[in-house]
C-alpha cells in the first residue's frame, strides 16, 4: 500500500491501521531481503518512504487518541480536523459491499417490509436509482414499525432513559430537552452496547451505516461540525446563517452537558463526540410518524410509579396515560407527533419537488412510499421531501442546499441583538438575556430619532424640572423614547417581527436524474418580482409593526401616541402590542427604517451578491464555498428584495405626502412646506447620543 493510497484512507477506519502497519513492515522486510541478496544497501529515498510511513502511523495514531481516548470535555470544534484525505481501494469496495447489502436486504429481503423489483441499490451515492419506469401511485417502499426506532421507543427504555435522564433540562435556560434529545442518547448507548457484544440486535447493519464523525466533517461536510472560525469566515459573524447553525450546535452542546451533569452514567458511557455525531443523525434522518395511534398502547410501558389498573382501560386511555407522564416529567409533547429513525428512507434525497411521497400509515403500522403524479423515469435517483425548509434552514439541519432555487429564502432585520427564539421551534430556544444587557443594544435602532429635527438625548441630572417650553418639550420627547425602548425590548423576543420568509425563487425547478449532477449549471435563482406569488407586502407585513414602533412620534396616532405607549407599558408582559398602519408620514418614516435596516443587514455579509455568483459559477460543486454562497445568496436576495419593495414605498409615500399637502394647506405654505421636509427628512447617519446615560 503506498503512502498516498495511505493518506487517502477513511478516519473511520483507524483500527484497521494495525493491521495497514503490520502490512507495510512484512514488505519492507522483503525489500530489504531482496536488496540484501544482490548486495545492494537500502536506497535514501526507499529510507526516507520508511521513514515518512512511520511518521504517518504515529501521526494517526496520535489523533485517534486525541479524538476518541477522551471523556468527551471539549466542544464541537475540537472535531474539526479528526479527517484524513485517504483511500483504501480494498476498504471502499467493502464498504461499498456493505451498503449495497443494506440497501438491497434489510428492508428489501425481509418479510414483513417491501421493495419496488425496479428499485437498483447505488451503493457509492448511498441510494436507489430505477431500473424501469415505475408508474404513478405504484408503492415502492413498506417499511414496518418493528424496523424503525421512535423517540417513543427511547422515552420507555427502563435500563438507561428512564432511570439516567429522563426529566433533564437546559443547565441555562432551564427548558426542556426536545424529545431528539433522548432518542440520540439511546440510539449512541444501544449501539454502543451491541458493538461490545452484550447483546444482539437485529438493527445492528443500520447502526453500522448511519454516517460517522468523518464522513459527516468530510464527504457530506455538515456545519456543526464546523469550527466557529471556520463557520464565520463563510458567513460573517452577524449573518442569520450563521446564528441558526450557531443554535444547533448550542442545542447540541447544551444537551449533552444537560445529560452529563445529571448522569455520571451517561458520561461514562456515551462521549461527546459519539453524542455529537448520533445527534446529528436523528436531526437530519428522522421522519415524523404522527401523533402515536392506539397501537402503540402497551400496558408493559406504562412508568411502574403509576398505580392503574389496566382492566377497565381502552388502549387510548392506557397511552394518553403514558403520553401525559412524558408531559408532566419532562415537558415532551408527544401527542403533538414523534419522529422516527426509518431507515432505506433516511437514505433518499431530498428536493422540494420530489418523485415520490411518503407517509405513515398508522393502520398498517408502516412507512408507506409511493411514486409520485408522474411516476419516476428509468435511471432516476429516488428524492423524497424532508419538508419545508428554507435553504438557511436546510444547510444547518442537513448539511447541504439544492442550489436551484426551489426552497424558501430568509432574511432578517435584527442587526443590533440576537433573538433568543432561534427558529427551531420547540426543540431549542436561548434563555433571554438581562433587560439591562440587552438595553444598550435595542438602542441602537432608535438612535437615528426619526421625525425629529434634533437628536434626543438624556437630560442633565439637574434639570429634573425643565423650566422653558423648549427644555419640556425635549424632556417629553425622552420620556417618549424611552417608553418606545421597553416596548422594544418586549417585542426582541418574537422572531417574526424581525425575521421574514419569501417564497421559492425557482418553484418550478425538478431534480436531475442523479443527485451527484448540479441541478443548474450555467444559472442562478433570482426572484421574479413581478410574480404575484411573492406577495412581499404580505410576508413582510409584521417587520413594519416593528419600525412603526421604533419611529413612531410624538404626533402621530392624532397626537395620542405618548398616552397610547404609557397604557401599553401596562399591559403584561406576555401581551405584544402593536402598532397598525396609521398616518401616511408614520408609514413613511417605518419604510424608511426597513430600508434601513435591510441595508445594514446586507452590509454584515462577508460578500456581495456579485462575489457569492462568481463563486457558484466557478468553485466545485457543493463545496463548503458553493453551498455557503448558495445561503448567503438566498438570504442577501431576500434583504434585497426587502429593500427595494421598502423604497418603492417610501417614494409612493413621500408623493402622497406631498400631493395632499398642496391640495389642502392654506396660508403661509412655505413656513408649513419647511415644516413638513423637516419630518420627511430621515437621517442617514445615528445620533452620537447618550441616550441611556
Amino acid at each position: 500500500m503506498s503512502i498516498r493510497n495511505r493518506k487517502k484512507d477513511s478516519t473511520d477506519n483507524n483500527r484497521r491501521h494495525k493491521g495497514n502497519k503490520t502490512e507495510t513492515e512484512n514488505k519492507n522486510k522483503k525489500a530489504r531481503r531482496k536488496d540484501s541478496q544482490h548486495d545492494v544497501e537500502p536506497k535514501s529515498h526507499e529510507l526516507g518512504k520508511m521513514w515518512k510511513n512511520a511518521l504517518i502511523v504515529f501521526g494517526i495514531c496520535f489523533i485517534s487518541m486525541i479524538c476518541y481516548g477522551s471523556s468527551g470535555v471539549a466542544d464541537i470544534s475540537k472535531y474539526s480536523n479528526i479527517h484524513r484525505k485517504v483511500d483504501a481501494p480494498k476498504y471502499l469496495h467493502q464498504t461499498f459491499q456493505k451498503v449495497e447489502h443494506y440497501l438491497t436486504s434489510f428492508v428489501c429481503a425481509g418479510t414483513d417490509g417491501f421493495c419496488h423489483s425496479y428499485l437498483s441499490a447505488v451503493p457509492e451515492r448511498r441510494t436507489h436509482n430505477t431500473k424501469q419506469f415505475i408508474p404513478s401511485k405504484d408503492i415502492i417502499l413498506v417499511l414496518p414499525r418493528a424496523q424503525c426506532i421512535t423517540d417513543l421507543d427511547a422515552l420507555r427504555d427502563e435500563e438507561f432513559i428512564r432511570i439516567e435522564l429522563l426529566g433533564t433540562r437546559h443547565l441555562e435556560s432551564n427548558k426542556p430537552l426536545d424529545s431528539g434529545a433522548y432518542l440520540a442518547a439511546y440510539l449512541a448507548n444501544r449501539f454502543q452496547a451491541t458493538r461490545e457484544g452484550k447483546y444482539s440486535d437485529s438493527m445492528l447493519p443500520f447502526f453500522e451505516i448511519l454516517p460517522t464523525a468523518h464522513s459527516l466533517q468530510t464527504s457530506l461536510r455538515h456545519p456543526c461540525l464546523y469550527s466557529i472560525t471556520k463557520l464565520e469566515l463563510l458567513f460573517g459573524k452577524r449573518t442569520l446563517a450563521l446564528q441558526i447553525i450557531k443554535a444547533f450546535r448550542d442545542m447540541i452542546l447544551s444537551e449533552y452537558n444537560s445529560f452529563a451533569a445529571r448522569s455520571i452514567r451517561f458520561s461514562k458511557i456515551i462521549n461527546k463526540l459519539d453524542y455529537i455525531v448520533m445527534r446529528i443523525n436523528v436531526m437530519s434522518r428522522s421522519f415524523g410518524t404522527g401523533p402515536p395511534g392506539s397501537e402503540e398502547a402497551d400496558y408493559l410501558h406504562l412508568p411502574t410509579i403509576l398505580q392503574v389498573d389496566d382492566a377497565n382501560m381502552s388502549q387510548k386511555e392506557i397511552l394518553e396515560k403514558e403520553l401525559e407522564y412524558y408531559k408532566s416529567t419532562s415537558g415532551i409533547e408527544l401527542e403533538k407527533g414523534c419522529r422516527a429513525m426509518a431507515p432505506i428512507l433516511d437514505m433518499w434525497d431530498h428536493h422540494a419537488r420530489p418523485n415520490v411521497e411518503w407517509k405513515y400509515d398508522n393502520d398498517r403500522q408502516s412507512f408507506v412510499v409511493a411514486a409520485k403524479d408522474k411516476g419516476i423515469l428509468k435511471g432516476s435517483d429516488v428524492i423524497v421531501s424532508y419538508g419545508k425548509y428554507t435553504d438557511t434552514h436546510l444547510y444547518a439541519k442537513f448539511g447541504f442546499v439544492n442550489g436551484d432555487g426551489s426552497g424558501w429564502t430568509e432574511g432578517s432585520i435584527a442587526v443590533f441583538h440576537s433573538i433568543p427564539d432561534a427558529g427551531l421551534g420547540h426543540q431549542f430556544s436561548y434563555k433571554e438575556k438581562n433587560k439591562k444587557v440587552l438595553l444598550p443594544w435595542l438602542a441602537n435602532y432608535l438612535a437615528f430619532d426619526d421625525g425629529y429635527s434634533h437628536c434626543i438625548e438624556a437630560p442633565s441630572t439637574h434639570d429634573d424640572k425643565p423650566s422653558t417650553p423648549r427644555k419640556r418639550n425635549h424632556h417629553r420627547s425622552y420620556e417618549f423614547k424611552r417608553m418606545k425602548l421597553d416596548l422594544l425590548y418586549h417585542l426582541s423576543s418574537h422572531r417574526q417581527y424581525w425575521v421574514f420568509k419569501l417564497p421559492p425563487r425557482n418553484p418550478d425547478s425538478l431534480p436531475k436524474k442523479s443527485t451527484d449532477t448540479p441541478i443548474m449549471n450555467d444559472s442562478v435563482p433570482r426572484f421574479n418580482t413581478r410574480s404575484t406569488d411573492l406577495d412581499v407586502g404580505a410576508r413582510i407585513n409584521k417587520l413594519l409593526f416593528t419600525c412603526r414602533l421604533i419611529t413612531l412620534h410624538e404626533d402621530d396616532l392624532d397626537g395620542d401616541a405618548y398616552r397610547f405607549l404609557a397604557n401599553a407599558l401596562q399591559e403584561p408582559k406576555d401581551k405584544t402590542v402593536l402598532i397598525s398602519r396609521d398616518s401616511d408620514l408614520l408609514e413613511y418614516r417605518a419604510l424608511n427604517c426597513l430600508s434601513r435596516l435591510s441595508l445594514i443587514s446586507l452590509s454584515q455579509y462577508p460578500n456581495s451578491i456579485g462575489e457569492n455568483l462568481s463563486i457558484i459559477r466557478n468553485d466545485g460543486y457543493r463545496t463548503p464555498e458553493w453551498i455557503s454562497s448558495h445561503v448567503k445568496l438566498g438570504e442577501m436576495q431576500s434583504l434585497e428584495v426587502l429593500r427595494r419593495y421598502a423604497l418603492s414605498g417610501v417614494t409612493e409615500m413621500k408623493n402622497k405626502i406631498i400631493n395632499d399637502f398642496e391640495s389642502s394647506v392654506e396660508g403661509n405654505k412655505q413656513v408649513k412646506r419647511q415644516f413638513l421636509e423637516q419630518q420627511l427628512e430621515m437621517r442617514q447617519n445615528p445620533c452620537r447620543s447618550n441616550f441611556l446615560v
